[in-house]
């Protein structure tokens, strides 16, 4: 199943406009309750993500979540790791350090630590 170039753009648009209100937050969030928010049938925003982004829902979503706990861990220092990981719509605190572990091959506050040493 492919996709024309409007149907793309409408849920490109869909897509940034649910990230924009925060809804990635949600750590209960799957593709058939995204699918049926934003009113896009399930078929197509899996071939979206497969063809188009070449990457899973999954996957797509770890990276938001990851470069929101990356903004925050930087700009938002006075947040605990817990409450970043709630912020971002990670199911735990240990979800999040394992995000980051596997991505940076850092616990999130080493990770801050790196980053300002450098600047």
């Amino acid at each position: 199943m492919g996709l024309d170039s409007e149907k793309i753009d409408k849920i490109e648009s869909l897509l940034d406009k649910w990230c924009e209100n925060g809804g990635y937050r949600d750590s209960t969030v799957n593709m058939p309750m995204l699918s049926a928010k934003l009113r896009i049938p399930r078929p197509e925003l899996s071939c979206y993500f497969e063809n188009y982004l070449k990457s899973s829902f999954r996957i797509w979503l770890s990276d938001i979540r990851f470069k929101e706990a990356q903004r925050m861990l930087l700009e938002e220092c006075r947040y605990s790791n817990d409450t970043i990981s709630t912020e971002c719509g990670f199911s735990s605190h240990a979800h999040l350090y394992k995000i980051f572990k596997a991505k940076t091959g850092y616990t999130p506050g080493k990770w801050r630590d790196s980053v300002r040493k450098k600047r």
